[in-house]
């Protein structure tokens, strides 16, 4: 107690310096806490589930593609559970947007997911209120009930008991028999409304080309995950012996923790990195302090040594200052990293689990452990070597006082900082390029003032036509020939079209064979396939190579086309004309009759796969996407498509209501985010590597001034000086860049993971990254190499 008293009273004496060690350490402890709380709560704390590393994730895969992992086909599914004995139990999920209607409110679009009766026991999850599915509610012809999420029975209903009633949804009136907590999520964000797995596949359930339906399982006790892949590659195998549909089709099982943070995991714990080098330089500069300051106490130091004090005390007192700094520096980290996150999940993208994210214990242990670390990081050294006193010359000159008086220790901790800076600004350069290179993608579609709006067709009153019918769908044919036209005509629009999905989703996949190519290909062969409406093309700006695209004659009673994009045809058709040639897509042979220039389905940062697309009104669907391109401000427009859609029909709600550009933003925010925190990042650890700079030089040339003056008084010109000063900084500079150039060499493959069309070895990036670091480095020490040059000799050699 006495030791932390007299620390207490020491700092009080240097405010300056306590200051600015614990501002810097806040900053830095702050920060870490803040990327450890999002890391934890996203990559390492177990899923919520009874016995979560039991629980696994099951693919369907292509072996034409092995990067393809999907759902599996409703009937493959239900194979699987038959067939299988390394699970105890599986479980199916699909997601859809669905049309609550209630005639007291406006109608609006919910997220709905279908989920077999298995899902809620397979998760240890009971329902807040009510029962869950059995398997009586999940089969063809049972009576339709459904679920509500924790979120919409808060907001639509007050949390009031609704078990019992009854709730429509595309027209289908379901009756409520359950509640499901916010925490009922696994493969996709919490739902609003939950109905049975069979009644959300119809009409498509009885049809193995269409893979919608997401798996898990719970692995038996006894059970490894290789062994259940070696039995589901069987099943796999045996199914595509079967049914033609399943040529190609395997599987492939992954714990579900993994599926789920697959694609977080790499970009946070390269955060992660970056903010504890921040960390690392941050206790390197207050070690610097704590070193510049022990020469300020020399006398002090070497007084208590001569009236009695060991060594061991005068370190145990040392120390006690520095944790009496950490701890402060600490505390106000916490509060700085519960500031600081708030302000980063603002900002930051959607990423998995951010719901969970919060400051909670295992927060303020790592809080606590950091804070530990770092006392122990910049304290020990300055402890040792100021507590390296010789009594005996205590009451004469500082000089030899010390015995670490050289000023290796300190330049070998600037060599550390310009090493961290140089890979920080280095993996910042990557993704600045990385992300340039992403807004700079032509994705193929003309963005500029076009506006979508999602919609949904309520399956009761647009019942879709059995298989043998299908494509004939007469309600669903004029209701889109009514949207076209009426949106047509509104003030302020140029063009309209309607597409399956959003000009920037990736949508489904079908197979494709070309007909007399078996050698190109093979029938499950999955390329992309957009159903559109005519003027597709022309409202997105798609650019047309060869042939033509759909009219208005391209219907169920003509014959079936396609068109195809380049990279199709290159695929499949080589130099050959593809005009005239034959797809068979669907079971259904389509004449190909145009090729248009690639759209980069998914965004920027997808490649340009092959794609086909067909005719809305030969292949209509119930999911729709409006896509308007309009002659002024989007607002107006808005508002004139949202009236439009209650004219003809009021139980279609519109959603994801953005402009292109907005949402081709959107697909960029996680690059960006991170690019600028990365580059935050070496922004700082660039400003603190130059003030470590600076003050060894300062350092030095206080330490020096005696020598500097000597070497003046014998005849020393100021370039002298200069070299003098300036090549002790640059050697520090260089050994520093040097280390940290082969740092980043070796760091590059985990950034691989995450740079768009960058080589993560650069060769401009790790050329104008040491360039900066020596630009900066020379103006860390231009003013003590100026104080240097300016000495005058006689003051000089009177200085103590």
């Amino acid at each position: 107690m006495h030791d932390l008293r007299f620390a207490i009273r020491s700092l009080l004496k240097s405010p300056g310096f306590a200051l600015a060690a614990i501002l810097t350490l806040a900053i830095a402890i702050g920060a870490n806490t803040a990327m450890f709380s999002i890391l934890y709560s996203v990559v390492l704390e177990p899923l919520a589930f009874h016995e979560p590393d039991r629980v696994v994730r099951v693919w369907a895969t292509d072996i034409h593609n092995e990067s393809v992992r999907e759902g599996a086909a409703f009937l493959d599914f239900q194979d699987w559970k038959k067939q299988q004995t390394v699970f105890t139990s599986m479980a199916g999920t699909t997601g859809a947007m669905r049309n609550l209607t209630d005639p007291a409110l406006e109608t609006e679009q919910v997220s709905t997911m279908g989920i077999s009766y298995e899902y809620f026991p397979l998760l240890g999850i009971k329902p807040l209120a009510g029962r869950a599915f059995i398997a009586a509610d999940d089969r063809d012809g049972a009576p339709p009930v459904a679920m509500i999420g924790e979120a919409l029975w808060q907001r639509r209903f007050g949390r009031r008991d609704i078990i019992g009633q009854r709730l429509t949804l595309d027209g289908v009136t379901y009756e409520i028999i359950g509640i499901a907590p916010e925490s009922a999520r696994l493969i996709r964000a919490a739902s609003e409304v939950y109905i049975p797995l069979t009644a959300a596949v119809a009409p498509f359930g009885n049809v193995r080309g269409v893979h919608g339906v997401s798996v898990i399982a719970r692995l038996k006790d006894n059970v490894t995950l290789e062994q259940a892949q070696a039995q589901m590659s069987v099943i796999s195998k045996r199914l595509e012996q079967q049914y033609r549909d399943n040529k190609g089709r395997g599987a492939f099982i992954e714990s579900a923790h993994d599926a789920m943070v697959r694609d977080a995991r790499p970009r946070l714990l390269i955060l992660f990195a970056a903010v504890a080098a921040v960390l690392l330089i941050a206790c390197i500069n207050v070690a610097g302090l704590m070193l510049a300051r022990a020469d300020t106490r020399v006398r002090e130091l070497a007084i208590r040594a001569s009236l009695g004090a060991s060594r061991s005390r005068i370190v145990r007192q040392l120390l006690t200052e520095s944790i009496a700094i950490a701890a402060v520096g600490g505390a106000l980290g916490i509060v700085f990293a519960w500031l600081s996150m708030r302000t980063l999940l603002s900002l930051a993208p959607r990423i998995p689990r951010a719901d969970a994210i919060s400051l909670d214990v295992p927060a303020l242990l790592f809080a606590l452990g950091v804070t530990g670390i770092a006392a122990v990081l910049f304290g020990v050294v300055p402890a040792l070597r100021t507590s390296s006193v010789q009594p005996a010359l205590a009451l004469g000159s500082t000089r030899g006082v010390m015995r670490g008086t050289r000023t290796a220790g300190r330049g070998a901790l600037v060599i550390v900082e310009m090493a961290l800076a140089v890979m920080l600004v280095i993996g910042a350069g990557l993704l600045l390029k990385s992300l340039a290179n992403m807004m700079a993608v032509d994705v193929g579609i003309d963005t500029s003032d076009t506006v979508t709006f999602s919609m949904s067709l309520p399956a009761r009153k647009y019942a879709m036509p059995d298989r043998e019918k299908y494509p004939e769908w007469p309600a669903a044919t004029n209701f889109f020939e009514r949207v076209l036209a009426e949106s047509a005509a509104l003030p302020g629009v140029a063009q309209v079209a309607l597409a399956r999905n959003h000009p920037l989703d990736p949508g489904f996949t079908s197979q494709l064979s070309i007909v007399g190519k078996p050698e190109t290909g093979g029938p499950t062969d999955e390329v992309s396939n957009r159903p559109v409406s005519p003027r597709y093309f022309e409202t997105l700006g798609i650019a047309l190579s060869r042939g033509r695209t759909f009219t208005a004659d391209d219907r169920t009673t003509s014959p079936t086309v396609a068109v195809i994009n380049e990279s199709l045809a290159r695929r499949y058709f080589g130099a050959e004309n593809p005009i005239g040639q034959k797809a068979k897509l669907w079971g259904k042979e389509r004449t190909i009759v145009g090729v248009v220039k690639g759209e980069r389905f998914g965004g920027p940062q997808a490649p340009s796969e092959p794609a086909v697309y067909t005719p809305l009104a030969q292949l209509p669907m119930s999911d729709l996407t409006l896509i308007v391109r309009t002659r002024g401000q989007a607002e107006p427009v808005i508002s004139a498509v949202r009236a439009m859609m209650r004219t003809i029909d009021p139980d279609v709600a519109l959603y994801d209501v953005e402009t292109i550009d907005t949402t081709l933003g959107r697909s960029l925010a996680t690059p960006r985010f991170q690019a600028v925190l990365i580059t935050s990042f070496g922004a700082i650890a660039l400003l603190l590597a130059a003030i470590g700079l600076y003050a060894l030089m300062a350092y030095q040339v206080q330490r020096r001034t005696n020598e500097i003056g000597i070497r003046v008084a014998l005849g020393a010109t100021r370039g002298e000086v200069a070299r003098l000063i300036l090549s002790r900084a640059f050697a520090l500079a260089l050994t520093g860049i040097a280390i940290g150039l082969a740092g980043a060499l070796a760091a590059g493959r985990f950034l691989k993971a995450v740079v768009f069309e960058v080589s993560t070895q650069d060769p401009a990036i790790y050329a104008a990254v040491p360039l900066l670091l020596i630009a900066i480095a020379l103006a860390a020490t231009w003013l003590p190499t100026r104080r240097a040059m300016k000495l005058d000799p006689a003051a000089a050699l009177h200085v103590d």
